[in-house]
């Protein structure tokens, strides 16, 4: 399946010498079932960083953050193909349906305020006078590059922590990488 370019996306594949069966039961020992973490009661072994399910051949896990939810954690998707004794894990991450939302309603509304002071600024140049009460107008900007910034590295760090950790727990190599 191909898929566009698109920021917070990313999608590599594992080759472990490990079958479907063993890759699921890993994966099942390593993560709790969904929101297990507001019920502690239930699972005493809180050990576990990952929530999420699993089926015959796909995954569904995500971080477990606790009270507090860091919106740029990536949901990591898998999908297992088996060759034999060896399989392929084709692996994509991308926030949650909820932080992309939230983060396109913030940059579309930061957006067309830096849209607005440009229009103004091209259309009426004697109205922008620069002095330091004029720098109110650079908020808009700044707020629209922070927040990508902050999106973009915290999104990539997250995902070297998912790697890092899928990689560890199947005994995998990357063999492809597609970071979009």
């Amino acid at each position: 399946m191909k898929t566009g370019r698109r920021l917070l996306y990313e999608s590599y594949s594992l080759h472990a010498d490990l079958t479907v069966s063993e890759i699921i039961a890993r994966i099942n020992k390593n993560i709790l079932p969904r929101n297990a973490w507001k019920r502690r009661k239930e699972f005493p072994d809180m050990k576990r960083h990952y929530q999420g399910y699993s089926s015959a051949d796909s995954f569904v896990i995500s971080k477990i953050t606790g009270y507090r939810k860091e919106i740029f954690h990536p949901v990591i998707k898998g999908n297992i193909s088996s060759n034999g004794d060896k399989s392929i894990i084709n692996v994509q991450m991308q926030p949650s349906l909820p932080a992309r939302i939230g983060l396109f309603a913030w940059l579309l509304v930061m957006g067309f305020a830096c849209l607005a002071i440009l229009f103004l600024a091209i259309t009426h140049p004697e109205r922008i006078v620069f002095n330091i009460k004029s720098l109110i107008l650079a908020v808009p900007f700044l707020a629209f590059a922070l927040v990508c910034y902050m999106a973009l590295s915290e999104f990539k760090s997250e995902c070297r922590k998912s790697k890092q950790f899928l990689t560890t727990l199947l005994n995998g190599k990357e063999v492809s990488h597609s970071q979009y």
